[in-house]
Order: structure tokens, then C-alpha cells, then sequence
């Protein structure tokens, strides 16, 4: 999401207040891209393990560290410091850790609030930002469905077997408009919100998609579709 380093911003500042933070938040950002890149099994998740030690739940490991190494990846890549290579392989490595937190820490209950599909397109080499994505509604306490690698009879079917709110179709630089176009018409006349590296290319690309909204500013994505944050659950 665009804004990835706003909360990594906010982050820092809380933990200096309280004097909550062992290490500077770079220095794990650091520690985490170092270990997602490096030819170990397991790498990836011993460095969250010793960022949950030291007092980083798991939730903002997923939803803001990740986000923070994944984008630096990127600028790794841009800047030919590593080989595409070696950043979709350090990518995937992140996406299995998102896997591997939830898993541990039981990040993604089933949410009652509104219902959203968060989809790729079947040709999508990148699905990272999407599992980021859903990963982050269902703590908000959306009700969430991911779909990777959608065709646009996948998402006609998923759209009538449920009732969505809204579809979040996540696409990075490299994807095929046209594509993504066929996917856009075939949520009609549902809510879409198209995001991600792709918009990074312009508005004319954009619009070649034919998206209605498009925006990777996750509250700024929840406006445009009508959609409230659900309450927070009252203990009993």
C-alpha cells in the first residue's frame, strides 16, 4: 500500500515515547530483509521470532514490517542492488512467513463485518501485496476472501456463490491492463478498487483497465466503497 510508511513512521515515534523499542525499527527491517534473502531455510522466521521476543506482536510484523522489507526489496530491485531473481525468491519467502504467523498466532479469525473479495489476476507474478492486503482486513474484522491467480469466470462464480461488498484487485507494474480489464467487467456491477505497483505507471494505464476506483491507500479504498470499519468486539 502506498502507505506502508506512514504506520512504520508512527510505529517508531509510539515505541520512543514509551521506551517500548530494544532496537530502532530499521534495524529490524534490516534484520528481516537480510533473513528473507539469505539461502537458509527458515531464516525468515527465526528473525520474527527474535522481533516477537523482543516485544513486536506478530500483527505488526505482518502489517507493517513485512510491508517495510517488501518495499525495500523493491528499491533493491529498481536500483539493481539484487537480481529480480533474488527479490520474487525473497518475496515468497515473506509471504510464507505471513502464512506462518497466522498459523502461530491465529492472526485471521473470521470477521462479521462487511464482506470483501481481495483478488490477482491469473497471470499476477506478485501476490504479496494481496495476502498483505487481506491479512490486514481481517484484523480489522472484514470478512475476507482471498483469490489468487483469478480468471474472470473465477470471479463471476466466487461474486454469485457470496455476497461481497466490495472486490480489491491487486496488480503490480508488470500486469497486462487489458487483463485486468476483463476482470473489472466481470465483478460489475459490484464495487472494485483497483491497487497497487500498476498505478505507480500513470492514470493513462489506469484507464486502460476501465477500474471505477482506484486508489492503494486502504482507507482511502474503504471511503470510496461505502465501507465501515467494524466495531471492536466487546469481551464478554
Amino acid at each position: 500500500m502506498r502507505n506502508q510508511l506512514e504506520p512504520l513512521t508512527r510505529d517508531l515515534l509510539a515505541q520512543r515515547k514509551t521506551g517500548a523499542s530494544r532496537r530502532p525499527i530499521s534495524r529490524y527491517v534490516a534484520q528481516l530483509r537480510a533473513a528473507c534473502l539469505r539461502d537458509q531455510p527458515g531464516a525468515c522466521l527465526r528473525s520474527a521470532r527474535g522481533m516477537i521476543k523482543a516485544g513486536i506482536d506478530a500483527g505488526r510484523i505482518a502489517d507493517i514490517y513485512v510491508p517495510a522489507v517488501a518495499q525495500a526489496l523493491g528499491e533493491d530491485w529498481v536500483a539493481d542492488r539484487n537480481s529480480f531473481a533474488d527479490v520474487t525468491l525473497g518475496a515468497s519467502r515473506l509471504q510464507s512467513l505471513l502464512r506462518e504467523l497466522d498459523e502461530a498466532a491465529a492472526l485471521h479469525p473470521y470477521g462479521d463485518g462487511p464482506a470483501v473479495l481481495v483478488a490477482t489476476a491469473a497471470e499476477a507474478h506478485h501476490t504479496l501485496g494481496a495476502v498483505l492486503l487481506a491479512g490486514q482486513l481481517r484484523r480489522q474484522g472484514f470478512s475476507v476472501r482471498l483469490l489468487l491467480g483469478a480468471r474472470p469466470a473465477d470471479l463471476q462464480q466466487q461474486l454469485r456463490q457470496s455476497g461481497f461488498d466490495a472486490v480489491f484487485l491487486s496488480a503490480s507494474r508488470s500486469e497486462d491492463p487489458q487483463v485486468l480489464r476483463r476482470l473489472v467487467e466481470a465483478a460489475r456491477p459490484v464495487p472494485l478498487v483497483l491497487g497497487g505497483g500498476l498505478l505507480e505507471l500513470g492514470p493513462e494505464v489506469v484507464a486502460q483497465t476501465r477500474a471505477p476506483l482506484a486508489t492503494s491507500d486502504l482507507s482511502e479504498a474503504l471511503r470510496l466503497c461505502n465501507l465501515a470499519r467494524p466495531a471492536p468486539r466487546v469481551a464478554s
